[in-house]
């Protein structure tokens, strides 16, 4: 009888040995399993996140180019004595800037470059094929934002035009 007693003794160890293993090895598998449903919610709400943050990242932009106000452009003309352009400057008031004559040439190079870069325009006409190769052998470097400043304004004041059969047309 002893012996009966030890074996059952020993077969309830090992019952309550391979069911302590089951229920482990249960435990185990739900903890990873809300693990993982937890990384794929980390995920989608970082993605919403980053989203968001594109959202608002292009609204500030939005914000930034609508608070953007151009000024005309008016080149100091020494031989009228400015005449011109303090007339247009007190017409326009504070939204003009009075360029001294020694920058104008510069003026034209920026807008020649940027005219002889532009890649989507296949056919680009402009006063003369020879004012268009000077102003490509001429390396001027000027911020995007001055450059922009300038193609737009003069576009707001007609004076640069792009038409599909003649391609880009200025006026200096």
């Amino acid at each position: 009888m002893i012996q009966s007693s030890a074996t059952i003794n020993l077969d309830i160890i090992i019952e309550s040995f391979f069911l302590i293993c089951i229920f482990n090895v249960l435990v185990l598998s739900v903890y990873t399993f809300f693990k993982k449903i937890a990384k794929i919610r980390d995920k989608s709400n970082k993605t919403k996140e980053d989203e968001k943050e594109k959202v608002e990242m292009v609204e500030v932009k939005e914000e930034k180019q609508s608070t953007v106000e151009f000024r005309t452009i008016v080149i100091e003309q020494p031989e009228l004595n400015n005449e011109v352009a303090k007339s247009a400057i007190e017409k326009a008031k504070k939204d003009s800037l009075l360029i001294p004559s020694k920058l104008k040439k510069q003026i034209e190079k920026i807008i020649l470059k940027v005219l002889y870069e532009e890649r989507a325009v296949k056919t680009l006409k402009l006063l003369s094929d020879k004012v268009l190769e000077n102003a490509a052998r001429q390396k001027v470097t000027v911020s995007e934002k001055v450059i922009n400043l300038i193609i737009n304004q003069m576009n707001k004041i007609k004076q640069i035009e792009f038409t599909q059969k003649e391609g880009w047309k200025i006026k200096i």
